[in-house]
């Protein structure tokens, strides 16, 4: 009864749901649940893009904010790299005047040990007991003792002119000291080779000290002022002599430079002196370019110009029957260029004849005496030609005694 009971409700309800499936109702009712589903799951991608709008927005606000943060940073950054740069920069130009205000410091203290007008003895072998105490004296502005100190040392060594020229600038300084007169003096600068060539230096300095001593102590002053002078020491070197010009430009109290003593030194020196309107007169520079082509209007010098040599030379040579001759210089020496161009044009002109075919440069350390006489017999030399600089004076009077007594020919010999 039970299991047919059971069978007949379970049919009963199976038609029903058959009949109910089919009907209208059912399927709005399946379209309406469709509807909510869609509508569920739309709203939840709207809420899904709304989530991810709203993250992607708070992503970009982060990112604006990180680059603000960035950009602040970076300003910060570049503004301080510009304050470090703006310090390294002024240390570095502070660094470059100090520099070049020390290294010119040192400089001034290198030139002012190469002058002296008293107060050190600027030739080193100069030992003599007087004399040190006479540069003393004079540094320590004794002038009064300087005057005996020089004075017995004058005594002892009457040739020295370093000594004559320390004797009256104390002599002047006393003077001064004492207000004795108008206490006024002209003063002139000797540079000189001292440290290369202290023979040739104190060759020069002798006749300085000889005209200031004249003019001070018996010709009578030059226009009621005695002569002050100073030594300088420019070793024939042309960048000391250029400092050394440039030094003494600057010095109003400086009226004439006596010096230099190679043209390589005067020549350099001489533009500066020019431009400045310092008068410089050079002893012994024998080149064209220093002076007599109009070039310069306050540099001199004493000796003969050097076309008047040339020209007295080669007329010489060609009366001793010198017709052929090898020229010898010293290729380091402007003065020997200007002198062998001048006697080339002179000996030419006058019927003789150069060898050009050979060299024969006195400056050559290996230059070998006897090889250059016998080379220039084989080559039908009369003569030779010694147009030496001072560096190399020694190698031009080997080559002048390396003549055997069977080579009679002249060998003129010029400096």
């Amino acid at each position: 009864f039970f299991f047919s009971s059971r069978r007949r409700h379970t049919r009963s309800l199976c038609d029903w749901s058959s009949d109910v499936c089919s009907s209208d109702l059912y399927l709005r009712a399946c379209d309406n649940l469709e509807k909510r589903e869609i509508q569920k799951a739309l709203e939840a991608d709207r809420k899904a893009n709304q989530i991810l709008i709203k993250a992607i927005q708070i992503f970009i606000e982060i990112l604006i904010k990180a680059n603000q943060i960035s950009t602040e940073a970076r300003k910060k950054a570049r503004l301080r790299v510009l304050w470090a740069s703006a310090i390294l920069f002024a240390s570095l130009i502070g660094s470059i005047f100090l520099w070049i205000f020390v290294d010119q410091q040192i400089k001034n203290r290198e030139l002012q040990e190469r002058l002296s007008l008293g107060e050190k003895t600027l030739f080193q072998s100069n030992t003599e007991v007087n004399q040190k105490g006479g540069v003393k004296a004079f540094a320590d502005k004794d002038f009064k003792n300087a005057v005996q100190y020089f004075k017995k040392s004058r005594k002892l060594n009457p040739n020295d002119p370093e000594a004559l020229i320390y004797l009256n600038n104390a002599i002047i300084n006393a003077k001064i000291n004492a207000k004795i007169g108008d206490s006024q003096a002209y003063k002139i600068v000797a540079s000189v080779p001292i440290g290369r060539k202290p023979n040739i230096a104190q060759e020069i300095l002798r006749g300085v000290a000889q005209a200031q001593d004249k003019i001070n102590n018996h010709q009578g002053e030059i226009n009621g002022k005695l002569l002050k002078v100073e030594i300088a020491n420019d070793d024939n070197d042309p960048d000391i002599a250029q400092q050394l010009a440039d030094k003494f430009v600057k010095d109003s109290d400086i009226v004439a430079v006596v010096g230099h003593n190679a043209s390589n030194a005067s020549i350099p020196a001489a533009k500066i002196y020019d431009q400045n309107k310092l008068v410089m007169i050079s002893p012994t520079s024998y080149a064209n370019e220093l002076s007599g082509t109009g070039k310069y209007i306050f540099i001199f010098r004493t000796i003969t110009r050097i076309n008047i040599l040339a020209e007295t030379l080669a007329k010489y040579a060609i009366k001793k029957n010198i017709n052929t001759m090898l020229f010898c210089l010293d290729s380091r020496s402007i003065d020997n260029k200007s002198y062998r161009s001048e006697y080339e044009k002179a000996f030419s002109h006058n019927g003789g004849k150069l060898i050009d075919n050979f060299k024969c440069d006195v400056s050559d350390p290996n230059l070998n005496p006897d090889t250059i006489i016998n080379q220039a017999i084989d080559k039908g030399a009369d003569g030779v030609m010694l147009a030496a600089y001072i560096e190399s004076l020694e190698q031009a009077v080997k080559i002048a005694e390396a003549r055997s007594e069977e080579h009679t020919s002249e060998t003129p010999v010029t400096q």
